[in-house]
């Protein structure tokens, strides 16, 4: 079996770059060929193993901002080394222009595909041109909603394409499902509960409100501002970086921005933390609570996307209905230790049989089945212990 992965982000610092490097790393473990197509610099091919990575330089770089780039050039380079390396099956695992380009190469070349859903892109595509015309006259809205519209039709045709797709939680799974008209699968996330560990505890003076991901609209971030609210003292640390950094510091002026964190500094900030905060709006997922779990905080997120089916309310974290309960939330976790630390237990004791080799393991299997020409709905879905 040889799989082509297409991926639009593997070297960045997200959810969707972590999961796919640890395959990476699975897939060498195994013996499995695995070549990833990815975009990057500098440009090259590496090898680890079983399996390549190839990185494509933009040509035409359309920028979001720093961690999303889309590429406008067309891609021969690509299309070549996707024919020259007689693959047995596609995974299309973003639909960025990586993404498009395995697309491409895989109908022309008659491969199967598997597509996995990671990102709410025409949600991002909305916000993304509201903060960009805002001010303009109310007469521009529908070209905010246009930009959705036709965001979505691009989602739909991508996935249509594949023969089983993969999503991550209940509800991006209802939504995948509306949208290409049939059934769709599981792609779970694990934890390395042996790197996200409560021993690696800090004590401070105060109790921390964390946040960990990009400071940037989709993870709808204004909301964060508003923990100058919270009645309790404590301290406040956003840990990563991107470009509404400046008007959250403004907003908080005693809060904490240490950047990008890796390895055991992130692992510590964690763990030294007591109550975790995770305001997005888009995640399919969020793999940041799962790092808070297993570092024994109780998470408050909104009740959107997937986070929210990563914890049980009131028992491990809380679910909060919109941005006062939220805040709310927060503040009642920080008043009351006792029970903010057996949420703690509860929440580590939840993730402890996350495994990643099982998840990746099923995977694998996915492609066989697909390779088999099995695609029936019991194809792709990974089973988990219940939260």
């Amino acid at each position: 079996m040889r799989v082509a992965l297409f991926t639009d982000t593997f070297d960045q610092v997200n959810g969707v770059a972590n999961t796919f490097r640890r395959f990476a790393d699975h897939c060498a473990a195994r013996g499995v060929e695995l070549a990833v197509f990815t975009a990057g610099t500098p440009a090259g091919r590496e090898q680890r193993g079983s399996v390549s990575i190839a990185r494509f330089r933009p040509v035409l770089p359309l920028r979001y901002y720093e961690e999303l780039v889309y590429d406008l050039a067309p891609r021969p380079d690509l299309w070549h080394a996707v024919a020259a390396g007689g693959y047995d099956l596609a995974h299309l695992a973003t639909p960025g222009a990586v993404g498009w380009h395995g697309w491409a190469a895989a109908r022309w070349l008659g491969l199967r595909c598997v597509g996995s859903y990671h990102t709410e892109l025409d949600r991002y595509t909305e916000l993304f041109f509201a903060r960009w015309l805002a001010g303009w006259p109310p007469a521009v809205a529908p070209a905010v909603r246009a930009g959705r519209w036709w965001m979505q039709q691009q989602l739909r045709s991508f996935y249509r394409a594949c023969a089983v797709v993969l999503v991550p939680s209940p509800k991006t799974r209802a939504q995948v499902t509306a949208m290409i008209g049939r059934p769709v699968g599981y792609f779970h996330r694990g934890i390395d509960c042996s790197r996200f560990d409560p021993a690696r505890r800090q004590t401070g003076a105060l109790p921390r409100v964390l946040y960990v991901g990009r400071l940037s609209v989709e993870k709808n971030l204004p909301l964060l501002a508003r923990l100058a609210e919270l009645r309790t003292p404590c301290e406040i640390h956003l840990v990563g970086d991107g470009p509404c950094r400046r008007e959250l510091a403004s907003a908080l002026p005693q809060a904490v921005f240490p950047g990008y964190l890796f390895g055991e500094e992130l692992a510590t900030a964690y763990a030294s933390a007591d109550v975790f905060v995770f305001p997005s709006l888009t995640d399919t997922l969020g793999n940041v609570v799962l790092e808070a779990k297993a570092s024994g905080l109780p998470a408050v997120v909104l009740d959107a996307g997937g986070p929210g089916s990563l914890l049980r309310h009131g028992e491990d974290g809380f679910i909060a209905r919109d941005a006062d309960d939220l805040v709310a939330r927060i503040d009642w976790l920080l008043a009351h230790p006792a029970q903010r630390a057996t949420m703690g237990q509860a929440a580590r004791r939840s993730v402890l049989q996350r495994n990643w080799e099982r998840i990746f393991d099923d995977l694998l299997d996915t492609y066989r089945a697909v390779l088999a020409g099995d695609t029936g709905d019991g194809v792709s879905h990974q089973t988990l212990p219940p939260l």
